[in-house]
């Protein structure tokens, strides 16, 4: 066992899925939140198991060639951004090496090359989506980000990931919520309205929506704040009510009111438009998901005659870029909301070759059909061990998985190379800069 009173120098090897720095002391293993690789550290142990610890970083002994004083004075303190201390190619770097460790450790392969990750058009203000807590701090409404692993409140001005669009609309809603009195829900007492505001913007048009979440109080102040919102954000297109009165995790209401504005906003994507509602999945790096789609294009390589299985599809955003060059596309989502978007979203596309289904993909019969090529791109929890014999039985000639996490990733690859497919390609993309996130396209053929 590791002394916990004493400090001890560790050398960091790499970084942990929440952007800690890892080393092995003595054969046990050490998170180190601060640390970075090819760093030695000094660090005392403050949580141990059995197979690890938690330490924390005392001093830097040896300083990574990639460590820059990071640009938000908030880092740190506040949870959204976990490696703006480590220069933009070392976080390529580290999302590239740890798309490897997964794919060596999970999935158990020992010879797939991984290209390194694609850059970010911009690592800072690209995310378009942000949902903020409000809390009351010095008497006044503040929104903010929670502190890292905590449910306490940072007030944030303004956010270096965020798009300008949306930092401006957020900064405008804080004053007028002041100016009208509206009272912060608090979590202690479940006093107070306002619980959160999600934003939404559109890269394309430089719109905005606004949903207010609330526990159901103050409604007439609410309706007054959103028409202030849009006398003084013009380029807020639309406001909703949200009303969520349970405790718990969970931010949105079951159900959005319309408070002013139009109902929804667009957003264009290699050349489509698509239908934004309150409700709708939203791509939060719209500039970095084309480039993820012009790849995933790529490795599915369709043509007039191509079937195309998309599974997971939402709203359709890659359904309907495919379906351009296919032959016949199918989605299947298992959120009817998202399913009507995206049949709103072929029509506003005039795009006909293309059918959605509703349902889950290990619950759909797909007797009778036949696919040429199968996309997949499932929450973070991976796909259903009943999914992927739903595609080993089909029997695509292409699989294309898309994975916002490495280890469900690693683990459903292994799966489908037991079922008879080989990995051709892994491309990484980072499509949440200062953070340990990391998308990740593979392509796959039948043996």
């Amino acid at each position: 066992m590791t002394d916990p009173q004493e400090s001890h120098l560790l050398s960091v090897r790499s970084l942990g899925h929440r952007g800690e720095g890892v080393g092995v002391q003595s054969q046990l293993v050490m998170f180190v939140d601060g640390a970075l690789p090819q760093e030695i550290v000094e660090v005392e142990v403050t949580a141990q198991r059995k197979r690890f610890a938690e330490a924390k970083l005392l001093k830097v002994v040896q300083q990574s060639p990639d460590r820059i004083a990071p640009p938000c004075p908030l880092f740190g303190s506040c949870g959204g951004c976990q490696i703006q201390h480590l220069s933009y190619p070392g976080q390529l770097k580290a999302k590239q090496e740890r798309v490897k460790e997964c794919l060596t450790r999970i999935g158990k392969f020992t010879d797939v090359h991984v290209e390194e990750c694609i850059p970010s058009p911009d690592p800072f203000h690209w995310r378009h989506k942000v949902q903020m807590p409000a809390a009351a701090v010095d008497g006044k409404l503040v929104f903010g980000f929670y502190e890292k692993r905590t449910h306490t409140i940072v007030p944030v001005s303004t956010c270096l990931i965020h798009c300008d669009e949306g930092d401006k609309a957020m900064q405008a809603l804080e004053e007028e919520a002041n100016l009208l009195q509206i009272t912060p829900y608090s979590e202690t007492t479940g006093q107070g309205a306002l619980r959160h505001i999600l934003l939404k913007t559109s890269l394309s048009s430089k719109k905005t929506m606004a949903v207010f979440i609330t526990n159901g109080r103050e409604k007439g102040k609410m309706e007054k704040l959103a028409k202030r919102l849009m006398e003084k954000r013009p380029d807020v297109a639309g406001v909703f009510l949200s009303i969520n009165k349970e405790s718990g995790n969970t931010i949105l209401g079951n159900s959005f009111e319309l408070l002013a504005g139009a109902s929804t906003i667009q957003e264009e994507l290699l050349g489509l438009r698509f239908t934004v509602s309150p409700a709708s999945f939203f791509q939060v790096n719209p500039a970095q998901a084309e480039n993820m789609y012009r790849k995933t294009l790529e490795f599915a390589a369709p043509t007039n005659t191509t079937r195309v299985l998309d599974c997971y599809s939402g709203v359709g955003t890659m359904s309907l870029i495919m379906a351009r060059q296919a032959g016949f596309v199918k989605g299947i989502e298992w959120v009817e909301a998202a399913v009507e978007d995206a049949y709103e979203n072929s029509r506003l596309n005039a795009i006909a070759n293309i059918e959605f289904k509703a349902g889950a993909v290990e619950s759909i019969s797909f007797r009778g059909e036949s696919f040429d090529t199968v996309l997949l791109n499932p929450p973070r929890k991976g796909c259903d061990e009943k999914a992927l014999k739903a595609i080993l039985n089909l029997a695509p000639a292409t699989i294309v998985y898309t994975s916002c996490d490495p280890a469900t990733l690693s683990r459903d690859l292994a799966a489908l190379q037991a079922g008879g497919y080989r990995i051709e390609k892994v491309q990484p993309f980072d499509m949440f800069p200062q953070t340990m996130h990391v998308e990740t396209v593979v392509k796959l053929s039948r043996l």
